[in-house]
């Protein structure tokens, strides 16, 4: 792996996201945002969240956050 040498370095990228259904109502998806925002700042989930999947803990985003990910997506034809 020595011999590898990185061509470029885009800017930073976000990561997994936890999404819902467009016709979720908004209690829902504010229930369920909450919920796992909870579960990050909790010592016991926050382990279990970084066991399993390597996530430190959940935001709020917002759809622009992702537009770097558009950018380089259409940068390489996609």
């Amino acid at each position: 792996m020595n011999d590898v040498e990185p061509m470029y370095f885009t800017e930073p990228i976000p990561n997994d996201t936890i999404s819902v259904r467009s016709d979720m109502s908004e209690e829902w998806d504010k229930k369920i945002q909450d919920a796992f925002i909870e579960i990050g700042k909790d010592e016991e989930g926050h382990q279990i969240i970084s066991d399993i999947y390597s996530h430190e803990g959940y935001v709020v985003s917002q759809d622009s956050n992702f537009d770097i990910v558009r950018e380089y997506a259409e940068q390489v034809g996609q």
